[in-house]
C-alpha cells in the first residue's frame, strides 16, 4: 500500500530523531519527531513536500512530538512530551491534557481501533477515548495498574489492550467492561474495570 500511495522517491525528512509514522486512509504520510514537531506529506500531490502541521490553528508551543495515529473517523492524533495529545480535524487542532481529560501529560504511544476506541499511553498509565459517546476512561494505579506508566500499547482481539510497562512487565486490559470501581484480584495478566491482576515486573 505504501508503494502504491506514495512516489518512489520521497523528499528528505524535515527533522531528525523520528518518533512515529502513520499512513492514513487518504494516502497521507504523517511523521513525528523529537525536537522536530509533526509533518504531513500528501500522497495526492504530483510533487509532494512536507508540510509543518504545527502551523495549523490550535497546536501548542512544543516541538517534542512522540507518536501519531489515525482514528476510525479519520482524525489524526499526535502525542507530545509535555502537552498531552493533539487531535487534528477539519483543519485545526484540539488539545487534550491533564487540565482537561487526559490522565498524563507525557504521551509515549497511541493506538486506535476500527470500532472507535483510541488509547493514549502516558506516564500515569492509559487514557481511553470512545468516539461513540465522546467519553474518556483512565487506567492508572487507582485501577491497580502497576506504577511507572505505560511505554507501548497495541489493541488485540475483542478490543483488548496490551501494555508494555515503563518499569517492566506486561498488562492486558479488557476495555469492554463498564464502571470505574476499584478492581479486585483476578488471574495474572488481565486487568478489567472491576477486577485486576498482572504479571510481576520481573
Amino acid at each position: 500500500r505504501v508503494q502504491a500511495a506514495l512516489p518512489k522517491e520521497l523528499p528528505s525528512a524535515p527533522a531528525k530523531f523520528l518518533t512515529g509514522a502513520c499512513l492514513t486512509r487518504s494516502e497521507d504520510l504523517w511523521i513525528t519527531a523529537e525536537a522536530g514537531g509533526v509533518y504531513r506529506l500528501s500522497g495526492q500531490e504530483m510533487k509532494p513536500k512536507w508540510e509543518d502541521m504545527r502551523k495549523q490553528p490550535g497546536f501548542p508551543k512544543t516541538d517534542n512530538c512522540t507518536a501519531v495515529c489515525e482514528d476510525s473517523q479519520g482524525r489524526i492524533w499526535v502525542g507530545t512530551a509535555n502537552a498531552g495529545v493533539q487531535v487534528f480535524h477539519k483543519g485545526q487542532w484540539k488539545r487534550y491534557d491533564r487540565d482537561t481529560v487526559l490522565g498524563g501529560s507525557h504521551v509515549h504511544a497511541l493506538a486506535s481501533t476500527a470500532t472507535g476506541l483510541t488509547a493514549v499511553a502516558h506516564e500515569q498509565g492509559v487514557s481511553l477515548y470512545n468516539s461513540h459517546d465522546d467519553s474518556w476512561r483512565d487506567f492508572t494505579v487507582l485501577n491497580r495498574l502497576p506504577a511507572g506508566g505505560v511505554r507501548a500499547i497495541c489493541f488485540g482481539s475483542g478490543d483488548s489492550l496490551h501494555c508494555a510497562m515503563e518499569n517492566g512487565g506486561y498488562v492486558r486490559i479488557d476495555v469492554r467492561g463498564t464502571g470505574r470501581s476499584a478492581p479486585r484480584p483476578r488471574a495474572p495478566g488481565t486487568l478489567r474495570t472491576n477486577r485486576a491482576g498482572f504479571f510481576p515486573a520481573a
